[in-house]
């Protein structure tokens, strides 16, 4: 296996992987944050968190998990990666 790509043969990098984390980190620190100030600084970093990401060329699908509400969700992700459950009628 190249030391490059992960197990699907996505390229690897140190950076993504850090971005990545700090995004799930963002999406646990929104889910357990009851001050709405404080839930908006998170999405607006969030966003630029999800920007930073495209622009050093990653375009992966966000783990469910690490997903903030789909109204509070970057407009750049959703254009890419449109949640499945927006809408039902295409399932």
């Amino acid at each position: 296996m190249d030391p490059n790509t992960d197990y699907f043969g996505y390229p690897v990098s140190r950076e993504w992987e850090r971005l990545e984390d700090f995004l799930s980190h963002l999406a646990g620190m929104w889910t357990h944050n009851p001050g709405e100030a404080i839930q908006e600084a998170i999405v607006v970093l969030y966003g630029k968190v999800v920007d930073q990401l495209y622009v050093l060329g990653w375009d992966k699908i966000i783990q469910i998990d690490d997903l903030l509400l789909e109204e509070l969700m970057p407009e750049s992700y959703l254009v890419r990666h449109p949640l499945p459950w927006a809408n039902p009628t295409e399932w």
